[in-house]
């Protein structure tokens, strides 16, 4: 007599058990118990790129050929791919699958990728809550961004288009409820739940009094059935007898209970919390998917680095007399993107942790880190999470990025990496010990355990031609949410302002800010301190770039 619950093989399972039944879609990604739509939304988005699929889950193993009871899936881990090998057995409840599975009941690829994926963090259990962008990029080894919708930058949809035209993958979640677990809206939407964006369009539109293009996406829910958005653009929804049959044909348009549905951007704005682009390497598709779907590519410079004790771990800059000790990257963009007006570069920011989970089980945690770049700006905050990124607007030129933790002395390693849409030159500098301690040693500090206002740069002018337009809304006089708490990434609306640019803020007690269903943290602000005769850093890369 079979147990109710138990670990069973997919032979013990089904009589005709395969590893793909028909190829592979976002239709075999079906949530079950366990509360893990975060990875299930990174999943989705992994098939709809053949290369990039295939990446990661190895097309040369099956139930049939040289079949040994084992199969191996990919991951990207802190600039490098390891290979994962799990045995077939998975959990069951009465014979049938409990976890994630597909629509096909003798399909198997997805519920094996899921235990691999379990297997590379310890367990299932380490699985439950989560952020898409994490497992986006356990996929694909791109830089994340995210957004917060109550404070987004003005030109978001065309941010989103460039990410689609480039294969981002991309997903989206609304705040939870504290009260109820996934409550579902009124508009059928689920809070504290991960969704996948599955597809970006301007589509054209003609109706008695308007012609014209709306921005609409795809949107995708996990669970695969009939939870789906009920307002306009919806499954059957009379907004659509306003688009012609072509391009309905065109866009695969189908009104099943499947999850998938569509809505304007307008609507997505209302309707969601929070969006996360997970930008991807330049060698993550190939060059026939590239021209077949008429896409983009990032280009992309990466380092490794690390803060050693003594040597390169100067902390942030409230400690001035060793922020410089810091390791130093120069960066040079060249080219202005494609289609803009004011002359500048995008340029996508992402420092990242390495091994700090390895090391949990000697007590320790992951390190406060962030990130300053000159003539420019800084990350947002330094943040207790794996990964800081943030997007910049800037005018051509050469620039200085200073990766940094948040307390002078902390070791770990790091990976520095920079997309922009055009090639950029990146090569590391050291640090400059000699110019910056004899520059420091003639400042002369006033009352200089006083908290003051920090020192940045100063509206644009003649004299300083580098202040940056950052895309992102951490500039004075953006909108500001009241949340509260410092973020690591620049769309979010909780970062403090102040009269300047932001200021680094103390460390945030919970490492979780933008994780679905995580209640918000306590924020522990604290002031930095700045020397009334000037900044020797700032000025001293004002002379080296002059």
């Amino acid at each position: 007599m079979e147990l109710p619950g138990f670990a069973l093989s997919p032979s013990d399972i089904v009589s005709d058990p395969q590893f793909f039944v028909e190829g592979f879609s976002r239709f075999d990604v079906q949530q079950g118990e366990l509360g893990d739509c975060w990875l299930l939304a990174a999943a989705a988005n992994l098939t709809l790129y053949r290369r990039l699929f295939f990446q990661i889950v190895p097309d040369d193993q099956s139930f049939e050929d040289k079949y040994a009871g084992i199969f191996h899936f990919r991951f990207w881990q802190y600039g490098r791919w390891i290979d994962v090998v799990i045995d077939d057995r998975l959990p069951t409840y009465r014979g049938e699958l409990i976890f994630l599975h597909s629509t096909e009941e003798n399909e198997f690829w997805s519920a094996l990728l899921e235990k691999a994926y379990a297997k590379l963090h310890g367990s299932y259990e380490a699985l439950k809550g989560g952020s898409t962008c994490e497992a986006m990029e356990d996929f694909t080894g791109g830089v994340t961004e995210m957004y917060e919708m109550d404070a987004c930058p003005p030109n978001l949809f065309q941010i989103i288009i460039k990410a689609y035209e480039r294969s981002s993958l991309m997903g989206c979640s609304i705040e939870p409820d504290p009260n109820v677990v996934e409550a579902q809206t009124p508009e059928g939407l689920i809070r504290g739940h991960a969704y996948s964006i599955t597809r970006v369009q301007y589509v054209d539109i003609q109706t008695p009094n308007v012609t014209g293009k709306i921005p609409l996406l795809r949107l995708r829910n996990p669970w695969g059935n009939e939870s789906e958005w009920n307002g306009p653009w919806s499954d059957g929804a009379p907004e659509w007898r306003f688009i012609s049959e072509s391009e309905k044909e065109e866009l695969g348009l189908t009104f099943d209970n499947d999850g998938e549905f569509w809505m304007s951007f307008r609507d997505f704005q209302t309707h969601y919390s929070r969006l996360e682009i997970c930008n991807l390497n330049p060698d993550s598709l190939s060059d026939e998917e590239l021209r077949e779907g008429h896409k983009k590519k990032w280009e992309m410079s990466v380092f490794e680095g690390e803060w050693v004790r003594g040597v390169t771990a100067g902390g942030c800059r409230n400690f001035l007399d060793s922020f410089w000790h810091n390791p130093q990257y120069r960066v040079q963009l060249t080219e202005v993107d494609d289609g803009d007006e004011d002359g500048s570069c995008t340029m996508i920011v992402a420092l990242m942790q390495k091994n700090r989970r390895q090391i949990r089980s000697m007590g320790a945690d992951l390190l406060t880190v962030g990130f300053a770049i000159y003539h420019v700006t800084r990350s947002p905050s330094f943040i207790n999470l794996r990964e800081v990124s943030c997007r910049f607007k800037l005018p051509p030129g050469t620039y200085c990025i200073v990766p940094s933790t948040y307390d002078p002395n902390e070791e770990g390693e790091f990976l520095l990496r920079v997309f922009s849409e055009h090639k950029n030159v990146m090569e590391y500098g050291g640090y400059n010990s000699d110019y910056l301690s004899s520059h420091r040693d003639n400042e002369v500090d006033e009352e200089e355990d006083e908290p003051q206002e920090p020192s940045y740069p100063q509206p644009q002018s003649p004299q300083n031609p580098y202040t940056p337009t950052p895309s992102y809304p951490n500039s004075p006089g953006y909108p500001v949410s009241s949340s509260g708490y410092p973020n690591p990434y620049p769309g979010y609306p909780s970062y403090p302002q102040n009269s300047g640019y932001p200021y680094p803020q103390h460390p945030n007690p919970n490492p979780y800010p933008g994780y679905p269903g995580y209640p918000p943290p306590n924020p522990q602000p604290q002031q930095g301190r700045s020397s009334h005769s000037g900044d020797p850093i700032m000025n001293f890369f004002n002379k080296l770039f002059k």
